[in-house]
């Protein structure tokens, strides 16, 4: 059974939405400002849409909707689904060459058994990840990375392709390797694929999850 509202305790509430409506208000003014630098022209047409690039071009209404909700909402960058990754990386400081260091870094570090380095290359919460085992970063760097460090001893790594994205302080690169030489007694002539998430904490570019395969 509901009871009512006591003048204090609605005034209070109707406080509260009022600051929250101002707030969304605010959000969805940015949210319009970005559509119309990203895409629109000065009279506010969306004439560079990429409609054409959308997976699904009969629910793009649908999916503009979602994403415009969830940005104003949480504040979260959100991608259309088919739309070029490059639009994804809008408005951002580009540093696939700072990117690209830290994950030669890290291999570097393996072969070469480093372990401070490839310490300080992953965060504390990095997660890595190969066939169906999944391990937290401190379980990796007391186990399994001295085993990849002997294995990459004595073997020339070569990066095949890679591809590197970004979002704000998020990245993520994939790469193609080949690997061959002398481990453990055996010859090595195998191909690899790696994904690597990186995320920029104080202005370094650090791992955050690594997939091998």
């Amino acid at each position: 059974m509901s009871r009512p509202i006591s003048g204090l305790h609605g005034a209070k509430c109707g406080a509260m939405l009022l600051d929250y409506s101002m707030r969304l208000k605010r959000r969805l003014g940015r949210v319009a400002s970005l559509l119309v630098s990203a895409y629109g022209t000065e009279s506010g047409e969306f004439s560079r849409f990429p409609f054409s690039q959308l997976e699904y071009p009969m629910t793009w209404k649908r999916n503009l909707s979602a994403s415009l909700v969830m940005l104003a909402l949480f504040g979260v960058p959100v991608s259309l689904v088919g739309q070029d990754p490059d639009r994804a990386m809008m408005m951002t400081e580009l540093d696939s060459a700072g990117v690209a260091t830290a994950v030669h870094a890290f291999h570097a570090a393996l072969k070469s058994g480093d372990e401070a380095a490839v310490r300080a290359l992953l965060l504390p919460t990095a997660r890595i990840i190969e066939g169906s085992n999944i391990e937290t970063a401190d379980q990796y760097l007391s186990g399994h990375m001295r085993g990849d460090m002997s294995f990459a001893a004595g073997l020339t790594r070569e990066i095949l392709t890679m591809e590197i994205f970004q979002s704000h302080d998020i990245a993520w690169a994939t790469s193609r390797s080949h690997s061959s030489g002398e481990s453990r007694g055996r010859t090595i002539d195998s191909n690899g694929a790696e994904m690597m998430v990186l995320q920029k904490v104080e202005g370094v570019w650090r791992i955050a999850a690594i997939q091998w395969s």
